[in-house]
Protein backbone atom coordinates (compact mmCIF):
# COMPACT_ATOMS: atom_id res chain seq x y z
CA UNK A 1 0.00 0.00 0.00
CA UNK A 2 1.14 4.10 -0.77
CA UNK A 3 1.06 6.19 1.42
CA UNK A 4 1.52 8.78 -0.88
CA UNK A 5 -2.45 9.43 -2.05
CA UNK A 6 -3.70 9.92 1.74
CA UNK A 7 -0.85 11.15 3.93
CA UNK A 8 1.37 14.46 3.27
CA UNK A 9 4.87 14.60 2.86
CA UNK A 10 5.08 15.75 6.70
CA UNK A 11 3.11 12.89 8.07
CA UNK A 12 5.29 10.32 5.79
CA UNK A 13 8.51 12.20 7.05
CA UNK A 14 7.31 11.42 10.71
CA UNK A 15 6.50 7.85 10.04
CA UNK A 16 9.79 7.15 8.37
CA UNK A 17 11.52 8.70 11.70
CA UNK A 18 9.70 6.71 14.43
CA UNK A 19 10.52 3.04 11.64
CA UNK A 20 14.10 4.83 11.93
CA UNK A 21 13.94 5.32 15.55
CA UNK A 22 12.37 1.13 16.12
CA UNK A 23 15.12 -0.20 14.15
CA UNK A 24 17.33 1.91 15.83
CA UNK A 25 16.30 0.50 19.44
CA UNK A 26 16.45 -2.97 17.91
CA UNK A 27 20.07 -2.85 16.37
CA UNK A 28 19.03 -3.22 12.51
CA UNK A 29 19.85 -0.90 9.89
CA UNK A 30 17.21 1.49 8.23
CA UNK A 31 18.74 3.93 5.42
CA UNK A 32 16.67 6.83 5.10
CA UNK A 33 18.46 8.01 2.66
CA UNK A 34 18.03 4.75 0.32
CA UNK A 35 17.33 5.90 -3.48
CA UNK A 36 13.85 4.39 -3.35
CA UNK A 37 12.58 5.85 -0.38
CA UNK A 38 14.11 9.30 -1.80
CA UNK A 39 13.12 8.91 -5.08
CA UNK A 40 9.52 8.36 -3.86
CA UNK A 41 9.17 10.93 -1.34
CA UNK A 42 10.28 13.45 -4.02
CA UNK A 43 7.12 12.20 -6.27
CA UNK A 44 4.57 12.89 -3.58
CA UNK A 45 6.39 16.24 -2.69
CA UNK A 46 5.80 16.80 -6.18
CA UNK A 47 2.61 16.01 -6.89
CA UNK A 48 1.23 16.90 -2.81
CA UNK A 49 3.41 20.03 -2.43
CA UNK A 50 4.50 20.28 0.81
CA UNK A 51 2.71 23.49 1.82
CA UNK A 52 1.04 21.95 5.35
CA UNK A 53 -2.40 23.19 6.33
CA UNK A 54 -1.99 25.54 9.03
CA UNK A 55 -4.09 26.05 12.34
CA UNK A 56 -6.24 29.52 12.54
CA UNK A 57 -4.75 32.03 14.34
CA UNK A 58 -6.49 33.54 17.52
CA UNK A 59 -5.37 37.02 17.69
CA UNK A 60 -5.71 39.13 20.84
CA UNK A 61 -9.13 41.02 19.73
CA UNK A 62 -10.66 38.02 19.11
CA UNK A 63 -9.05 36.68 22.22
CA UNK A 64 -11.10 39.00 23.94
CA UNK A 65 -14.39 38.98 22.05
CA UNK A 66 -14.17 35.06 23.53
CA UNK A 67 -13.53 35.46 27.53
CA UNK A 68 -16.16 34.42 29.64
CA UNK A 69 -17.71 36.98 31.08
CA UNK A 70 -16.30 37.61 35.60
CA UNK A 71 -17.91 34.89 36.93
CA UNK A 72 -18.59 35.60 40.82
CA UNK A 73 -16.78 34.45 43.59
CA UNK A 74 -18.82 31.28 44.58
CA UNK A 75 -21.66 29.37 42.27
CA UNK A 76 -24.09 30.95 41.69
CA UNK A 77 -26.81 29.35 43.86
CA UNK A 78 -30.52 30.68 43.45
CA UNK A 79 -32.40 30.97 47.00
CA UNK A 80 -35.73 29.11 45.19
CA UNK A 81 -33.88 26.38 45.03
CA UNK A 82 -34.23 25.45 48.83
CA UNK A 83 -37.77 24.91 48.51
CA UNK A 84 -37.03 21.60 45.77
CA UNK A 85 -36.52 18.06 46.62
CA UNK A 86 -32.82 17.30 47.42
CA UNK A 87 -32.56 16.05 44.11
CA UNK A 88 -33.86 18.35 42.32
CA UNK A 89 -31.77 20.91 43.78
CA UNK A 90 -28.82 19.00 44.47
CA UNK A 91 -28.85 18.63 40.47
CA UNK A 92 -29.57 22.60 40.13
CA UNK A 93 -26.14 23.22 42.28
CA UNK A 94 -24.14 20.52 40.36
CA UNK A 95 -24.96 22.26 37.03
CA UNK A 96 -24.36 25.88 38.72
CA UNK A 97 -21.46 24.62 39.86
CA UNK A 98 -19.96 22.78 36.46
CA UNK A 99 -20.73 26.14 34.61
CA UNK A 100 -19.27 28.08 37.65
CA UNK A 101 -15.53 26.76 37.48
CA UNK A 102 -15.60 25.80 33.62
CA UNK A 103 -15.67 29.74 33.12
CA UNK A 104 -13.00 30.27 35.49
CA UNK A 105 -10.88 27.50 34.38
CA UNK A 106 -11.27 28.80 30.31
CA UNK A 107 -10.47 32.01 31.55
CA UNK A 108 -7.31 31.50 32.65
CA UNK A 109 -6.38 28.77 30.01
CA UNK A 110 -6.70 30.57 27.25
CA UNK A 111 -4.64 33.27 28.42
CA UNK A 112 -1.85 31.52 29.56
CA UNK A 113 -2.40 29.50 26.28
CA UNK A 114 -2.12 33.06 24.75
CA UNK A 115 0.67 34.30 26.87
CA UNK A 116 3.16 31.56 26.63
CA UNK A 117 2.75 30.46 22.86
CA UNK A 118 2.41 26.96 24.13
CA UNK A 119 1.56 23.83 22.36
CA UNK A 120 -1.05 21.87 23.83
CA UNK A 121 0.40 19.48 25.43
CA UNK A 122 2.86 21.95 26.98
CA UNK A 123 0.02 24.12 28.31
CA UNK A 124 -1.75 21.16 30.26
CA UNK A 125 1.10 19.51 31.68
CA UNK A 126 1.61 22.75 33.70
CA UNK A 127 1.63 23.03 37.75
CA UNK A 128 1.25 25.28 40.31
CA UNK A 129 4.58 25.07 41.05
CA UNK A 130 5.54 26.66 38.06
CA UNK A 131 4.24 29.61 38.74
CA UNK A 132 6.97 31.74 40.18
CA UNK A 133 6.16 35.49 42.00
CA UNK A 134 8.70 38.01 42.23
CA UNK A 135 9.44 41.68 42.13
CA UNK A 136 9.66 41.37 38.29
CA UNK A 137 6.02 40.37 38.17
CA UNK A 138 4.64 36.63 37.19
CA UNK A 139 5.84 33.97 35.36
CA UNK A 140 5.48 30.69 34.50
CA UNK A 141 8.43 28.20 34.05
CA UNK A 142 7.47 25.46 30.60
CA UNK A 143 9.49 22.97 31.90
CA UNK A 144 8.86 20.65 28.68
CA UNK A 145 8.58 21.09 24.98
CA UNK A 146 8.52 19.24 21.82
CA UNK A 147 11.90 19.81 21.11
CA UNK A 148 12.95 20.09 24.39
CA UNK A 149 12.85 16.44 25.55
CA UNK A 150 15.91 16.91 28.30
CA UNK A 151 13.63 19.50 29.81
CA UNK A 152 15.91 22.68 29.75
CA UNK A 153 12.35 24.80 30.02
CA UNK A 154 11.93 28.64 29.16
CA UNK A 155 10.15 30.94 31.88
CA UNK A 156 6.67 32.81 30.50
CA UNK A 157 6.29 36.28 31.93
CA UNK A 158 2.49 36.65 32.33
CA UNK A 159 0.10 40.00 32.34
CA UNK A 160 -1.63 41.23 35.28
CA UNK A 161 -5.69 40.37 33.76
CA UNK A 162 -3.71 36.78 33.46
CA UNK A 163 -2.91 36.28 37.14
CA UNK A 164 -5.91 37.71 38.25
CA UNK A 165 -7.69 34.94 36.09
CA UNK A 166 -5.45 32.30 37.48
CA UNK A 167 -5.67 33.40 40.83
CA UNK A 168 -9.27 33.16 41.01
CA UNK A 169 -9.33 29.44 39.41
CA UNK A 170 -6.86 28.48 42.13
CA UNK A 171 -9.30 30.18 44.46
CA UNK A 172 -12.51 28.02 43.07
CA UNK A 173 -10.47 24.95 43.06
CA UNK A 174 -9.72 25.57 46.88
CA UNK A 175 -12.88 26.27 47.53
CA UNK A 176 -14.18 23.28 45.98
CA UNK A 177 -12.42 21.10 47.60
CA UNK A 178 -13.29 22.58 51.26
CA UNK A 179 -17.15 22.07 49.70
CA UNK A 180 -16.77 18.67 48.96
CA UNK A 181 -14.85 18.30 52.75
CA UNK A 182 -18.56 20.44 54.17
CA UNK A 183 -20.75 17.86 52.17
CA UNK A 184 -18.87 14.83 53.98
CA UNK A 185 -19.90 15.65 56.96
CA UNK A 186 -16.71 17.54 58.49
CA UNK A 187 -16.69 20.05 61.17
CA UNK A 188 -16.10 23.42 60.20
CA UNK A 189 -12.59 23.42 62.04
CA UNK A 190 -11.45 20.83 59.82
CA UNK A 191 -12.69 22.01 56.87
CA UNK A 192 -10.80 25.27 57.83
CA UNK A 193 -7.49 23.16 58.75
CA UNK A 194 -7.31 21.02 55.73
CA UNK A 195 -4.29 22.10 53.53
CA UNK A 196 -4.78 23.93 50.40
CA UNK A 197 -5.10 21.51 47.25
CA UNK A 198 -3.36 24.08 44.99
CA UNK A 199 -0.17 24.40 46.63
CA UNK A 200 1.03 21.64 44.02
CA UNK A 201 -0.12 19.89 41.21
CA UNK A 202 -1.77 20.25 37.81
CA UNK A 203 -2.36 23.93 36.89
CA UNK A 204 -5.35 22.99 34.46
CA UNK A 205 -7.48 20.30 36.30
CA UNK A 206 -10.50 18.19 34.70
CA UNK A 207 -14.30 18.63 36.24
CA UNK A 208 -16.31 16.03 36.91
CA UNK A 209 -20.30 16.93 35.62
CA UNK A 210 -20.77 16.71 39.80
CA UNK A 211 -19.62 20.33 39.81
CA UNK A 212 -16.07 18.72 41.17
CA UNK A 213 -12.65 20.05 40.52
CA UNK A 214 -10.63 16.54 39.86
CA UNK A 215 -7.28 15.95 40.67
CA UNK A 216 -6.24 15.11 37.27
CA UNK A 217 -4.75 17.24 34.94
CA UNK A 218 -7.16 18.71 31.97
CA UNK A 219 -6.02 16.60 28.85
CA UNK A 220 -4.67 17.76 26.11
CA UNK A 221 -7.46 16.57 24.00
CA UNK A 222 -9.80 19.03 25.82
CA UNK A 223 -8.04 21.94 25.02
CA UNK A 224 -9.20 22.06 21.00
CA UNK A 225 -12.76 21.52 22.29
CA UNK A 226 -12.91 23.92 24.59
CA UNK A 227 -11.11 26.62 22.22
CA UNK A 228 -14.27 25.55 19.45
CA UNK A 229 -16.73 26.08 22.43
CA UNK A 230 -15.90 29.67 23.62
CA UNK A 231 -15.54 30.43 19.96
CA UNK A 232 -19.07 29.43 18.93
CA UNK A 233 -20.30 31.26 22.36
CA UNK A 234 -18.57 34.37 21.44
CA UNK A 235 -20.27 34.57 17.95
CA UNK A 236 -17.17 33.87 15.81
CA UNK A 237 -18.44 32.45 12.21
CA UNK A 238 -18.52 28.84 12.11
CA UNK A 239 -16.04 28.39 9.46
CA UNK A 240 -13.37 30.16 11.64
CA UNK A 241 -14.16 28.11 14.81
CA UNK A 242 -13.88 25.20 12.43
CA UNK A 243 -10.64 26.00 11.97
CA UNK A 244 -9.51 26.44 15.47
CA UNK A 245 -7.37 23.74 17.48
CA UNK A 246 -5.13 23.66 19.98
CA UNK A 247 -2.61 25.36 18.26
CA UNK A 248 -4.68 28.14 17.54
CA UNK A 249 -3.53 30.49 20.57
CA UNK A 250 -0.20 29.74 19.51
CA UNK A 251 -0.58 30.68 15.62
CA UNK A 252 -2.48 33.86 16.59
CA UNK A 253 0.49 35.29 19.32
CA UNK A 254 3.06 34.63 16.69
CA UNK A 255 1.22 36.90 14.40
CA UNK A 256 0.61 39.70 16.55
CA UNK A 257 3.92 39.88 17.56
CA UNK A 258 5.20 39.73 13.91
CA UNK A 259 2.71 42.84 13.41
CA UNK A 260 3.83 44.24 16.91
CA UNK A 261 7.44 44.84 15.19
CA UNK A 262 8.69 41.47 16.59
CA UNK A 263 11.53 39.79 14.19
CA UNK A 264 11.70 35.90 13.67
CA UNK A 265 14.59 36.10 16.21
CA UNK A 266 12.03 36.98 18.74
CA UNK A 267 9.78 34.99 17.77
CA UNK A 268 11.79 31.90 18.21
CA UNK A 269 13.34 33.06 21.57
CA UNK A 270 8.91 33.56 22.51
CA UNK A 271 7.76 30.16 20.97
CA UNK A 272 10.41 27.98 21.44
CA UNK A 273 11.12 27.75 17.79
CA UNK A 274 14.66 25.86 16.89
CA UNK A 275 13.66 26.43 13.08
CA UNK A 276 12.82 29.61 11.44
CA UNK A 277 10.63 28.26 9.24
CA UNK A 278 7.74 27.31 11.23
CA UNK A 279 7.14 30.96 12.72
CA UNK A 280 7.64 32.04 9.06
CA UNK A 281 4.51 29.53 7.73
CA UNK A 282 2.46 31.31 10.68
CA UNK A 283 3.69 34.83 9.63
CA UNK A 284 3.67 34.78 5.83
CA UNK A 285 0.88 36.73 5.10
CA UNK A 286 1.88 39.29 7.42
CA UNK A 287 5.33 39.58 5.78
CA UNK A 288 3.91 39.96 2.73
CA UNK A 289 1.89 42.81 3.21
CA UNK A 290 4.46 44.48 5.16
CA UNK A 291 7.64 43.20 3.10
CA UNK A 292 9.23 45.33 -0.06
CA UNK A 293 6.80 45.52 -2.69
CA UNK A 294 4.23 46.37 -0.24
CA UNK A 295 6.04 49.39 1.04
CA UNK A 296 7.03 50.60 -2.80
CA UNK A 297 3.20 50.53 -3.70
CA UNK A 298 2.12 52.54 -0.39
CA UNK A 299 5.02 54.92 -1.39
CA UNK A 300 4.07 55.47 -5.16
CA UNK A 301 0.45 55.86 -4.21
CA UNK A 302 1.10 58.46 -1.74
CA UNK A 303 0.58 56.91 1.25
CA UNK A 304 3.66 56.63 2.85
CA UNK A 305 6.55 58.92 4.09
CA UNK A 306 9.00 57.29 2.13
CA UNK A 307 10.71 55.74 5.42
CA UNK A 308 9.29 52.46 5.24
CA UNK A 309 8.81 49.74 7.87
CA UNK A 310 12.29 49.10 9.88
Amino acid sequence: MTLGGVRRPATIGRYLASIAHLHRAAGLAFDRAHPEITQRLRGVRRRLGVRQRQARGLCWDEILRMLPGDPPDRPPYEPLWERLRSDERGALKAAARLAWLSDLRDRALLLVAYETLCRRAELVALRVEHLHRGADGVTVFVERAKNDPEGEGRHRPLRRRTVAALDAWLAAVDWSERERLRQDGRSRATVAAAPSVVASGPLFRSIHRAGRVRDAALPASRVPVILKRLGTEAGLDPEAVAGLSGHSTRVGAAQDLRRSGASVLDLQAEGGWRDPRMPGRYTARIDAAHGAMARLARIQEGEDDGQGDT
